[in-house]
């Protein structure tokens, strides 16, 4: 008689509100798979096998029904009709993937602006021509369940997390309701914890994982495709968004600033630093935190991203590609740096110059320096160059100055700045 084998393992998208199915790779009795990190603690999963009955845990399983907490290793204990029994462990790995900014327009150098179509060679790459790169947003029109019918949320299928349609004190489908509200953020990190205990301890739309979002998770919601505006919310999505006056309001994330965590980054066109006294609009997000960062050096001057899968330079340009990085980072204009990035063949990638969006995923709240300064040395003093022009001035770019750390359009494309490129997914 054999032990009963596990063939298949997956997440399938439509179970689990994903874009996407993700399926595991299986090796003798281990299985190891990745999948976005927001709804970790509550996947679904669907397995084939030749076995009569399966556990997950101490849950016996049933295909496609049973609700998993997959933020930890799990094992899976298969049984034959005859009794044998075999045994996997599952694995996870938890994604961030990184959404495109919206952007559609390009330029023929640093201000002028046409048809993607137009762009020509030394400018390709830029924000606007990757569309849905490096993934499309995904996140789905504000919505309701039939226990919650007051609770609009919208369901971000690229992540696994949940927002809240309307801002703090905002309330209604149409979010018309109640008096829009600004907070301090002890009191926007207790607005977003509260809606855990509300409809009788059920939490908001039945969910009871809300917090305040990150930086990154709260700008790659935000639209940055609209010139000469400073609305940055899609009000299709997000009815009745604060405008005028509250257009320009940053709204408070999670990421404060180390050691002194006395300050935190708040958002609206720009990533900025604000007293925790201060007051600003709150948008709560549901789901399990972003994981922790895991970086690989891949020896050749390039660096991974494991929860993005983007690939970063290692060195900055200017420096040399050695251990340290040594030698001073060198400048160039926005045009500049979008050549550089094209004709950069390290590691026999493609590379490009950033968008906001990537940029901010390798910035790490978890470190008083902002990002991981053994994999990428000598860099601390750079104000680096991104693809994404601000909304709001074309002339601009969008520039990461990892010292404060914040992003700024403090002059215009043509001015030399730092430039560190990225490739993949």
């Amino acid at each position: 008689m054999t032990a009963p084998t596990l063939t298949s393992f997956s997440f399938k998208g439509s179970l689990n509100n994903l874009n996407q199915d993700y399926v595991g790779t299986i090796s003798e009795s281990i299985i190891s798979i990745r999948f976005p990190y927001g709804k970790a603690n509550q996947m679904i999963p669907s397995i084939v096998s030749d076995s009569v009955s399966i556990k997950i845990g101490d849950l016996t399983f049933k295909d496609q029904e049973t609700v998993i907490d997959f933020s930890k290793n799990q094992t899976v204990v298969l049984t034959s009709a005859s009794g044998i029994q075999k045994t996997y462990t599952i694995t996870p790995y938890f994604l961030t993937p990184v959404a495109d900014t919206g952007q559609t327009k390009c330029y023929v150098n640093d201000a002028t602006a046409a048809v993607c179509s137009a762009v020509t060679a030394t400018m390709a790459n830029q924000d606007g021509e990757l569309q849905n790169f490096p993934n499309a947003k995904n996140v789905q029109l504000s919505t309701t369940t039939t226990n919650y019918p007051n609770d609009p949320i919208n369901i971000d299928t690229l992540k696994g997390i949940v927002w809240k349609t309307c801002h703090q004190g905002l309330t209604g489908n149409s979010c018309t309701g109640g008096t829009f509200t600004q907070y301090t953020y002890a009191n926007a990190v207790t607005q977003c914890d509260n809606l855990n205990s509300v409809n009788s301890g059920q939490g908001y739309a039945g969910l009871k994982q809300w917090r305040l979002p990150t930086a990154q998770e709260l700008n790659q919601l935000m639209e940055h495709n609209t010139a000469g505006t400073t609305l940055h919310w899609n009000t299709t999505y997000f009815p009745n968004t604060p405008s005028t006056a509250g257009a320009n309001m940053n709204r408070w994330t999670s990421s404060l600033l180390l050691p002194a965590a006395n300050s935190s980054l708040a958002l609206n066109e720009f990533l900025t630093v604000q007293l925790l006294s201060g007051t600003n609009p709150v948008h709560c997000v549901n789901g399990v935190s972003p994981p922790s960062f895991d970086l690989k050096d891949n020896g050749d001057g390039t660096v991974t991203d494991n929860r993005t899968l983007l690939v970063w330079q290692k060195c900055s340009a200017g420096q040399t590609n050695d251990a340290n990085c040594t030698g001073s980072l060198s400048t160039d204009s926005w045009s500049g740096a979008h050549q550089y990035c094209k004709n950069l063949t390290l590691g026999s990638r493609s590379w490009r110059l950033p968008n906001l969006n990537e940029w901010l995923s390798l910035l790490d709240m978890s470190k008083s320096t902002y990002y991981d300064t053994v994999l990428f040395p000598n860099m601390s003093s750079g104000t680096f160059h991104s693809s994404s022009t601000l909304t709001s001035n074309e002339y601009y770019n969008h520039l990461l100055v990892l010292s404060i750390p914040n992003t700024q359009g403090i002059s215009g494309k043509p001015n030399n700045y730092n430039i560190k490129c990225v490739s993949g997914p």
